[in-house]
């Protein structure tokens, strides 16, 4: 098969990522997140784990709710 040939056949299957279908989410997911920024969960997760964060040494650790 020529190369040529095959190029234009995978043009044809690509998809930008703005193209896919998006899912409406799941109420669980949507009910808990709610819930734990009503609890302010990613800061006392932050505190919690601060302690294990580089202070020096090469790049910073990105917070756990990142």
């Amino acid at each position: 098969m020529a190369l040529s040939r095959q190029r234009t056949r995978q043009e044809e299957m690509l998809v930008a990522w703005a193209e896919l279908p998006r899912s409406p989410g799941h109420a669980l997911y949507d009910r808990l997140q709610s819930e734990l920024i009503a609890a302010e969960f990613d800061p006392f997760v932050e505190g919690v784990c601060a302690a294990h964060y580089a202070e020096r040494r090469g790049r910073p650790s990105l917070p756990p709710g990142r």
